[in-house]
């Protein structure tokens, strides 16, 4: 799921900001460039799409924190216990 939702990503992307007379500076321009060439609709498909790809990144990078460390003290935690630690303490 995630390789389809950044490669949709990148293909909007690139066909509005590469070719077009003006580029966004802020992520408030990206969605008027988005909402003036495709529509309302593709604007805020293109924003829950970048929430996703955050959302994916984090739990990636939360679980791989949890394997690692599960690996160097030799032992197994609680998921709650993790996800407290990386959300409050880092």
């Amino acid at each position: 799921m995630a390789l389809f939702v950044n490669a949709s990503i990148l293909i909007v992307a690139g066909a509005t900001f590469y070719s077009k007379e003006s580029k966004p500076q802020v992520i408030q321009d990206a969605y008027v460039m988005l909402n003036r060439y495709f529509g309302k609709l593709a604007a805020v498909l293109f924003a829950v799409g970048l929430l996703c790809a955050g959302q994916s990144s984090t739990i990636t990078g939360t679980l791989a924190g949890q394997i690692v460390m599960e690996v160097i003290t030799s032992t197994c935690y609680a998921v709650i216990v993790t996800r407290f630690v990386f959300v409050f303490f880092l």
